[in-house]
């Protein structure tokens, strides 16, 4: 029988689309060093010019909190140029797949300090609605906080979870290493990281109450470089004697989910 298949328009859109990779970098205890560690990813993955980079900020609301926005020095990087503040325009109901904020080939949603913005806290359903629809090919979620942000955790094809090994910070975050343990064994990948890393852990009595086998040691990168970073409104991953200690880890972590 000669016969003559044509295929339907929306195969070959479906076809022509590329899958949007998300990966939450979640914190283990509250100042677990996420932003530090999904920085670093974001700058990695960016060197990748065949794949669009989004970093997500998911962010922990508090008293004094600290902003990326201002420690990457955000207003005198989009100085004479228009930095969209997603959360609102996801708020107010808008289309976002046409907002880009790119710089370092990067397109950043950021939580913008309180004097810039007019929108509230969003909830996790708006949240998810953001990182499903941001223009990317990889989305890097920093999640400082992941209690009740089961939905946002869900909506991950990969944890990095991130652990402070000081122990009065692991005794605090011990339900958050359960949940993230029960996320593994239900099917969720998860990539173990022990942050600050330095030779004043227990390595015994750290191994003893994780229970984690396998994880990648980041190392304790010393305050006067992270402040130089600062005032020098650099990403830490980009200041060279930050980037030769922390390379090998996030290169590392880079290829777990590449394989």
């Amino acid at each position: 029988m000669n016969r003559i298949f044509v295929r339907e328009e929306s195969d070959q859109e479906y076809g022509m689309g590329k899958s949007r990779y998300k990966i939450g970098v979640a914190g283990v205890g509250k100042k677990a060093g996420t932003s530090l560690v999904a920085t670093s990813l974001a700058k990695e993955l960016s060197k990748n010019k065949t794949r669009r980079t989004a970093f997500v900020e998911i962010p922990a609301y508090e008293e004094g909190k600290s902003y990326i926005y201002d420690s990457l020095g955000m207003d005198k990087r989009f100085a004479g140029k228009i930095f969209f503040d997603f959360y609102e325009e996801i708020q107010e109901g808008k289309n976002i797949k046409e907002l880009i904020n790119l710089d370092e080939r990067i397109n950043w949603a950021l939580d913008v300090p309180q004097k810039y913005k007019t929108h509230q806290k969003l909830q996790n359903i708006e949240l998810c609605h953001l990182i499903n629809n941001i223009t990317a090919d990889q989305v890097i979620c920093d999640m400082p906080e992941i209690v009740s942000m089961d939905s946002v955790i869900k909506e991950m094809d990969l944890i990095v979870a991130v652990i402070d090994p000081l122990p009065s910070k692991l005794i605090g975050a011990y339900p958050q290493i359960c949940y993230l343990k029960k996320c593994q064994l239900d099917g969720q990948p998860v990539i173990w990281v022990v942050n600050k890393y330095n030779e004043g852990i227990n390595k015994k009595e750290l191994n003893g109450f994780i229970k984690i086998k396998n994880y990648i040691k980041m190392p304790l990168i010393p305050l006067e470089q992270l402040y130089s970073a600062e005032y020098s409104c650099k990403l830490p991953y980009s200041v060279k004697s930050i980037a030769e200690v922390l390379r090998q880890p996030v290169t590392e972590i880079v290829h777990k989910f590449n394989t």
